[in-house]
Order: C-alpha cells, then structure tokens, then sequence
C-alpha cells in the first residue's frame, strides 16, 4: 500500500514562526492563561496575586525550592521533544505515557539485574528501545496503512500502562504496602543535574537538527506541505516512520531517568502524567527544542510551586492545578485556532 502522508500541515506550531513570532506566541499564550487563572482563583475565593505569589516563591524562592522545580522540569523536557519531533512532521504523538511508563519498566528490571556501573548504560539503552519500539507500532500504522496517529497512541496507551503493571506483578516486583516495584537498580545517577544537562542538550541540538541537518530539513518540509513533499518525491512514510519511533525513544529517556534518578527503582505508577502535560509543553514550545526547555520549566514551576502554596496556606494545592490547567486549554486553544487558519 501507498504510503500515507499527514493529512494537514501543521503549520501552526512555528513551521514558519520566527524566535520572535514564538516568543510573542509564547507570550500571548502566558497572558490569556494568567488572566483567565486570576478570574477563576477569585471566584473560588482566593487572592489571584497572593496565589500567583506563592507559586513563584514556591518554585524559585531558594535553593530547595529550585531543586524541586527542577525534579518537575527534567521529565517534561524529554517528554516534550517526544511529542515537539512527530509535531514537526504534522502527527500527534498522544502516546508517550505509554511509551514512558514501559520503558521505565525496561529500565528497571535491567537496573536491577545488571550489576555495578554499566547498569545506567544498559538500562537507559534499553528504555530507549522499547519505547522507540513502541513508538514505531504507531508510525509503522500510518506510514503504510493510514491509521490516524492519535487514534493508534490512544489505544496503546491504554495497552502499555496496564501491561506494565501485570508485568511487574509477574516478575520481580516486590509490595511495599499497595504500591509494586522492582527491586533497587544496581546503579543509581546523581541527583537531576546530570539528567538537566542532558536535556538542555537534546533541546539545542533539536534545533539545530532541525535547521541545518539535510533529515531536519526534509522532516520540515514534510510538516509544512505533506503532499507535496509526496510528489517531490520525499520519503514520507520513512519520515512518519523514524520520527515516531525517535519520539518513543526519548519518551524512554522518561522512564530511564526516574528509574535511575529519582526512585532508584521502578515504581508502578510512578509517572503523573508526564506524557500527557507533554502535549502542553510541546504546543507552548511552538515546536522548537529551547521553547520545550522554557515551557517544561514553567509547568514544572507550577507544579513545584503548588506544594509551597498549599504549605503555606495561601490557598489549595487544586488552585495551581487550575492554573496549569487555563494554561495547556490556553495554548491548545490557541494552537487549534492557528490550524484553523492555515487549514
């Protein structure tokens, strides 16, 4: 069968925007969601600069503060360039929980059988393949049979989140209270700063992958005009193809690093949603790898920052999820209505 090329350029995620046209998105985006989060805290009760206040000193307000801000960033970087690289292309990877949560299982059990030191390598190399591998089930379907992306990632999500816990409850996996987990990797990283670094990588040579690379290019071509990308000849189902099976990779490096970094083990349901708040990163990010890095750090600020604000009294943990919340239907609204215009 033909193969099957994205049926709309999605042009609205800064195929064609300038850093600056991005900021200004950014922006537009940040104001809307700001003022629509201070109307709905005051109806609740709540003073909206009080509220806004504390989620800043929350996230930023010292050292400890940072770390924790940080904890939340790292994730959502990666899972943000999983779902920003299949973007760039017109698919939407609505799949990178599922391929996170089975990679971190990967990346658990080789930790915790792979002894001393050459257990990080080897299981961050295998949570990279397998979600790479279940990244490219999806990308397979739609280059050659032409299902819908986000039909395919829906249903292997709801695949993969409970496969993972049947396959720990089968194996390894020791209770502590309701809670399974593997038992504790071999090897653990330093605390998020070697992962921060790594992310901050993935996100500059992203962009530069995208700008001067002869693949980056084409990808982008492929995004801006899909079908005629077809008939020049471009190799598009191989592009749908490779960039769904990248973007499972690095969802993989999800599960890698809360594995190695921050539980030392794998933890069912250890991920909150990383993969879904990705889709939030990756439209605020405008499709560019450092606009990931600064939207994973502003909803890992405000998730941070809920903790303080709750702590201090200054209002429910639930009025930072409100927050978060205006802003991902900010910019998804946002992002549907440039569609809509290019379309």
């Amino acid at each position: 069968m033909a193969e099957a090329a994205p049926a709309v350029s999605h042009r609205a995620v800064s195929h064609r925007a300038g850093g600056f046209e991005r900021l200004v998105g950014a922006l537009e985006v940040l104001g809307l969601a700001m003022l629509v989060s201070s109307v709905a805290v005051t109806l609740l009760g709540h003073d909206p600069f009080r509220t806004l206040a504390a989620i800043v000193h929350g996230a930023f307000g010292n050292g400890a503060s940072v770390h924790a801000t940080l904890i939340e960033t790292v994730p959502l970087v990666f899972a943000g360039l999983a779902v920003a690289l299949p973007l760039r292309l017109g698919l939407f990877n609505i799949g990178a929980e599922g391929q996170l949560v089975l990679a971190g299982l990967a990346a658990g059990l080789v930790a915790a059988i792979v002894p001393g030191a050459i257990a990080i390598p080897a299981a961050v190399l295998v949570a990279m393949i397998v979600g790479g591998a279940w990244g490219a089930i999806p990308g397979l379907l739609r280059a050659r049979l032409g299902v819908h992306e986000v039909l395919s990632t829906i249903l292997m999500n709801l695949v993969a989140i409970p496969l993972a816990g049947l396959v720990i409850s089968q194996t390894w996996a020791r209770e502590e209270g309701p809670i399974l987990q593997t038992e504790l990797a071999s090897a653990t990283l330093p605390h998020v700063y070697p992962a921060l670094v790594v992310a901050v990588l993935l996100g500059i040579g992203f962009d530069v992958w995208l700008s001067r690379t002869r693949t980056g290019l084409t990808a982008r071509a492929i995004g801006f005009a899909p079908r005629a990308s077809q008939v020049m000849g471009l190799a598009v189902g191989r592009g749908i193809f490779w960039s769904m099976t990248a973007a499972g990779a690095l969802a993989g490096l999800v599960g890698a690093q809360q594995v190695l970094d921050q539980h030392g083990r794998y933890v069912d349901g250890f991920s909150p949603g990383f993969g879904f708040t990705a889709i939030a990163v990756a439209l605020l990010g405008r499709g560019s790898g450092i606009g990931v890095v600064l939207a994973a750090l502003l909803l890992g600020a405000l998730r941070s920052g809920a903790f303080a604000m709750d702590a201090l009294g200054v209002a429910p943990r639930e009025a930072a999820s409100i927050v978060q919340g205006v802003v991902i239907l900010t910019a998804a609204a946002l992002a549907a209505k440039r569609l809509g215009g290019d379309a």
